[in-house]
C-alpha cells in the first residue's frame, strides 16, 4: 500500500508525506518528516515542505523522496 501510494505520489509530482496512527509507545517515532532545520512556524513547515527539503521516516528507516 505505501510503495502503491508512493508511485502515484512521484507520478504525479505530488508532495509526499508520512506519519503514523501510533497506539503503542514502541512503536512510537517509526514514520513521520525528517527535516534538515527545525521548523518552528506554520510558514516554515510549508516552504520546506513546498522545496522538498525533508526526508521521509518509515519504518524507522530515512528514506530520500
Amino acid at each position: 500500500e505505501n510503495n502503491r501510494a508512493r508511485n502515484f505520489a512521484q507520478k504525479h509530482g505530488l508532495l509526499q508525506i508520512s506519519g503514523g496512527d501510533t497506539h503503542r509507545t514502541e512503536f512510537f517515532g517509526g514514520s513521520g518528516l525528517a527535516f534538515g532545520n527545525r521548523i518552528r512556524t506554520n510558514e516554515e513547515l510549508v516552504k520546506a515542505l513546498k522545496s522538498r527539503e525533508y526526508k521521509l521516516i518509515i519504518k524507522d528507516e530515512l528514506v530520500e523522496l
